[in-house]
């Protein structure tokens, strides 16, 4: 999410708030991520940011997680945000977000099934979006090097990556759909939450 006039992706940041089941947990994940330094026009190849995140789950590490990703949300972005350290559903979640900071906008909201690949230096994940999205490999490494390597291993070409966010690459599939549509991706359009996000975000 983001505010009416999307001043937190004019400061290169992204404030997410992730439903994950695995099994038989459910657990609510806040991430902040903050984008490095911009790349020349046509020759981006990956992206560069940095990342707060944590499960929130009313925890001491929560609770000073929580306080980083408001003080930098402010400092960065100049919007003031009170960011939970306790689990909140969607309609908890944007209720908040609107009390403190207005109206506001759809950044993305993707439904995804992911497997996880670890190791010591990198992340693979397998993602798959439902329609118009389909499939991707993404890969999270500590350097450019590693990552390359990591490409090869599995067989990617690293000059045909897209460094577009999962946002973005919905967002252009979907130009000719009205906002907030455009970037709304699920597997079961009948989500309750979706009434929420719908209900308390501007069009």
């Amino acid at each position: 999410m983001d505010t009416e006039n999307y001043a937190m992706r004019a400061a290169g940041v992204i404030l997410r708030h992730r439903t994950v089941r695995h099994k038989d947990n459910v657990s609510k994940l806040i991430t902040l991520k903050i984008a490095g330094p911009a790349e020349p026009a046509g020759s981006q190849r990956f992206q560069d940011h940095e990342e707060v995140e944590f499960e929130a789950d009313g925890s001491e590490r929560a609770v000073r997680a929580s306080s980083d990703i408001s003080e930098l949300v402010d400092r960065l972005a100049g919007v003031s945000v009170e960011v939970p350290s306790s689990p909140l559903d969607t309609r908890g979640w944007l209720t908040l977000l609107r009390a403190q900071i207005g109206t506001l906008r759809v950044r993305a909201l993707l439904e995804k099934r992911r497997t996880v690949y670890k190791a010591e230096d990198w992340e693979v994940c397998l993602d798959r979006f439902p329609s118009p999205m389909g499939s991707f490999a993404e890969i999270e490494a500590t350097d450019p090097n590693t990552l390359l390597r990591t490409a090869g291993l599995l067989g990617l070409d690293a000059d045909e990556s897209d460094a577009r966010t999962y946002g973005k690459i919905l967002g252009d599939l979907n130009a000719h759909l009205p906002d907030p549509l455009t970037r709304i991706a699920l597997f079961d359009d009948s989500w309750s939450g979706l009434t929420d996000v719908l209900e308390l975000t501007a069009s």
